[in-house]
């Protein structure tokens, strides 16, 4: 069976509320990220110091290691989301110009069955005169017909 993309308004509601709290979770990363930067480089500026013992700097090292790793693991995070994001903007981009062609296209389906009831209601009016021939009007009456059921058909 065939898919088909008929999204709704509802849909592009839904997505940008999703693409608006993944830009949340991402400014939480970059806040984290930020301040892992700076805790690094604090330590960085305390291993400067030519007066620490050997135990110490080996501490303070494994402490900016450890920091480092996090702030790489913030970043492969935040990378995971910016793609996220991208790719709820692209389908979010693409379900607005659906809805916008399906709105053309609703709006020139409902003129071109405003054409088929003036048409019908012209043949109605020939089909009741009686100053016609007979055959005619029943001609334009069964064609009257065949126009209701056709706008009945794709009336909306």
């Amino acid at each position: 069976m065939e898919k088909t993309f008929n999204p709704s308004e509802q849909n592009k509601v839904d997505l940008e509320r999703s693409i608006l709290d993944l830009r949340s979770k991402k400014s939480g990363l970059v806040f984290k990220k930020i301040k892992k930067q700076e805790k690094a480089t604090d330590l960085k500026v305390q291993l400067t110091n030519p007066h620490l013992e050997l135990e110490e700097y080996d501490t303070l090292k494994g402490k900016r290691n450890k920091v480092r790793c996090q702030l790489s693991q913030i970043e492969v995070d935040i990378k995971e989301v910016n793609l996220e994001i991208n790719a709820k903007n692209k389908l979010f981009t693409s379900i607005q110009s659906h809805l916008k062609v399906n709105k053309n296209k609703l709006s020139n389906d409902t003129s071109f069955l405003r054409e088929l009831i003036v048409l019908k209601e012209q043949y109605n009016e020939f089909s009741a005169d009686h100053t016609r021939v007979s055959s005619m009007r029943t001609m334009a009456s069964n064609f009257t017909n065949k126009l209701e059921s056709i706008i009945n058909k794709y009336a909306i």
